[in-house]
């Protein structure tokens, strides 16, 4: 239980932050996964409202330095589109080199500039919202390929439950399982 309190940082907290702005929403919905779920989670609307993305930014930046204790990184990594703006704020406050993977027809690759950057470099996944583990995998699977070490991954919200993906942890501020 304790690990998992680690991994599992300011669930209850951050989502009464994420009620209070209308980001989750509940009704019928088609997850992009194809996954149904009785809740959706309107991430593009926590990067459009300062106070909300600032929030989110500080619980991550507490995520990450505190709650992953032993694991280092030297870049920090996201996936297009919501993975990318978050790596992109992430690095400042934690003096990291960036890179992403742009998305091309139903996968993720990295562009030669950050192929370079992460060669023989320990990195670290950043992403928004996390169902199937898909967009994560094929993230992994593409530093891995340039030469990366992937040491783990970090979401706002986990919707698929498990901290475990394949042979990461994955460090979520929301973690809760959708139900179909």
């Amino acid at each position: 239980m304790e690990e998992q309190q680690r991994i599992i940082f300011h669930n209850e907290l951050v989502k009464k932050l994420l009620k209070k702005h209308g980001i989750i929403e509940k009704g019928d919905f088609t997850l992009k996964s194809g996954k149904n779920s009785k809740i959706y989670i309107s991430k593009h609307k926590i990067f459009a409202n300062f106070e909300l993305f600032n929030a989110i930014l500080s619980y991550l930046t507490l995520t990450i330095m505190f709650g992953m204790q032993t694991e280092n990184f030297d870049v920090i990594l996201g996936p297009a589109d919501g993975g990318t703006i978050l790596a992109a704020a992430l690095s400042i406050p934690l003096e990291k080199d960036f890179a992403f993977t742009s998305e091309f027809s139903g996968g993720f690759y990295l562009k030669s500039e950050y192929r370079n950057r992460i060669k023989n470099k320990r990195v670290l996944i950043i992403d928004d919202i996390l169902t199937t583990g898909n967009t994560i995998k094929q993230t992994k699977a593409a530093i891995e390929s340039a030469g990366g070490k992937v040491v783990g991954a970090v979401c706002i919200w986990n919707r698929s439950g498990e901290i475990r993906l394949d042979d990461m942890t994955v460090y979520s501020l929301v973690l809760e399982r959708i139900s179909e």
